[in-house]
């Protein structure tokens, strides 16, 4: 390096192409911005191609209305709640995910591909859950709340452009999924989860509503081994089911529609206990039949967890 030859960072970058046509531009004002821009492998790259006063505020102007940064401070102000950076969650989720903070209480904000289904995911358990007789805290569901963003907030996800937000699912933070744990797991902890995931299901059935995503990804495990079940985006009404056409094709039998209500939800936990007990191999393209799912569960040597997943197939009158 040549003496006295001070490199420029990216920030600074920023700064100085801003600042040539904006003299009264204040960088100090904006600290949690120029800390995300300079956190972010997106907005280096950028700042790298950035040549001029438009390439820069437009940068700048991206940056702030990510929730991490001054779209927080409303956040926070309302609702104690803050945001922090991106996290990966398993089970292939289509969603973004951010870490949030209620008080001191880890958190994490959901962000659905399809945000206008915020609402929606959240309207099972605000309105009917937290509503009905058949409901109590000891319910494995997962608890979600709606939560308003600064107006104008954006989310990006790896290098897609990025996306006008204004709500977000607020949700307990997880030590994983069931999708995460290796396979095969024990067919007593399979029997463990079965019976509680069970549980949150009839009790949605008894409000009249079918999960209809039942799948390990959506199978949730707190810090005590306990598992819950969650996501609610596919979720449906017995009365509305015909017009239903969702859910993760992967953990459905294709000769049991959703149409036969409690049991497609059976059929989502069976599959879901074979595939994570080593049982049967699941893929996307090769679709799975009743047939196939009872020969699975005529393998179990468990003879509590065979009866239990039995018990989950349809009456004999109607296989």
């Amino acid at each position: 390096m040549l003496s006295g030859y001070v490199v420029e960072d990216l920030t600074q970058k920023l700064v100085r192409l801003i600042s040539e046509q904006d003299p009264d531009f204040n960088a100090n004002a904006h600290p949690l911005v120029l800390k995300r821009i300079r956190q972010s492998h997106y907005y280096a790259t950028l700042l790298l191609a950035a040549n001029s006063y438009e390439d820069a505020i437009r940068l700048f102007n991206l940056a702030c209305r990510t929730p991490q940064t001054e779209t927080c401070a409303r956040v926070l102000e309302e609702n104690n709640i803050s945001i922090g950076d991106g996290i990966t969650m398993g089970g292939c989720s289509q969603a973004t995910f951010l870490k949030a903070f209620e008080g001191f209480r880890p958190m994490v904000l959901k962000i659905p591909e399809e945000v206008g289904k915020v609402a929606g995911e959240c309207f099972f358990y605000e309105n009917v859950y937290q509503h009905h007789e058949c409901f109590s805290e000891d319910v494995p569901l997962v608890p979600v709340k709606l939560l308003r963003l600064h107006p104008e907030s954006s989310v990006q996800k790896g290098f897609s452009p990025q996306k006008i937000v204004y709500q977000g699912i607020l949700m307990p933070k997880y030590a994983s999924s069931l999708h995460d744990n290796p396979i095969p797991i024990s067919d007593e902890d399979a029997l463990r989860v079965g019976q509680r995931i069970l549980s949150a299901i009839k009790a949605m059935h008894e409000c009249d509503y079918l999960h209809a995503d039942i799948k390990p990804g959506n199978i949730f495990v707190d810090e005590n081994g306990n598992t819950w079940l969650g996501d609610y985006g596919s979720s449906v009404t017995f009365s509305n089911v015909s017009k239903f056409a969702g859910g993760t094709a992967r953990y459905q039998c294709s000769d049991v529609p959703a149409e036969l209500t409690v049991l497609f939800d059976y059929m989502g936990l069976a599959l879901t206990l074979l595939e994570k007990c080593g049982e049967m191999t699941l893929r996307d393209a090769y679709p799975v039949l009743l047939r196939d799912v009872l020969s699975a569960i005529s393998t179990v040597k468990n003879e509590q967890l065979r009866l239990f997943l039995t018990q989950l197939m349809p009456p004999n009158d109607e296989k």
